[in-house]
């Protein structure tokens, strides 16, 4: 008993230390409700949105670079691969 107990302890210190350090997705550090901002997220950042992965994040970047800030929400419906139906379900998570 007396070494899962401390093994519990150790686990929610490592725990701590690693989000403290900012090391573990904002998900699990409880960023998961903040709306991403979309001219300025980092691959990461854009990818803990529901239906963004790796891929459509990269294209987000791409789209942003070559044509430069969104000026609407509504605008990342011409990235390939979102489409206006994807783009209505992810603006809750979204802002500019």
């Amino acid at each position: 008993m007396v070494v899962k107990k401390h093994s519990w302890i150790v686990l929610a210190s490592l725990l701590s230390c690693l989000i403290w350090m900012g090391n573990l997705s904002p998900v699990l550090a409880g960023a998961a409700n903040a709306p991403v901002n979309v001219n300025k997220a980092s691959l990461e950042e854009l990818e803990t949105v529901k239906g963004i992965g790796s891929v459509i994040a990269q294209r987000i970047v791409d789209y942003r670079t070559a044509h430069g800030s969104f000026k609407s929400l509504d605008e990342l419906a011409q990235v390939n691969g979102i489409g206006e139906v994807k783009c209505e379900k992810m603006k809750e998570q979204l802002t500019l």
